[in-house]
């Protein structure tokens, strides 16, 4: 299923962008690109590691880089005819 839908959902989000606004916003996707996916492998990691006793601080990184993958594609700014629901 996943194979089937993202590909064109990915494909009209790259047809829709734009290089200015790219431009523009190239911070704030890079934080969220980068910067939200490493706090949730360590946020994550941390917890693991401190709750379970026989979780390993890699282990608990792993499971951590394993539960936080970055967003697929991105959402737009407003949700009217794109067929989603508010919070999906």
């Amino acid at each position: 299923m996943l194979y089937v839908l993202l590909p064109p959902l990915l494909w009209s989000a790259g047809l829709e962008s734009r290089y200015v606004g790219l431009r523009r916003n190239l911070r704030p996707i890079g934080l969220l690109a980068v910067g939200l996916p490493l706090a949730t492998t360590f946020a994550v990691g941390f917890v693991a590691y401190k709750t379970v006793p026989e979780v390993t601080i890699a282990a608990g990184l792993t499971l951590g880089a394993i539960v936080a993958p970055p967003e697929r594609f991105p959402r737009r700014r407003s949700g009217a005819g794109s067929g989603c629901r508010a919070g999906s």
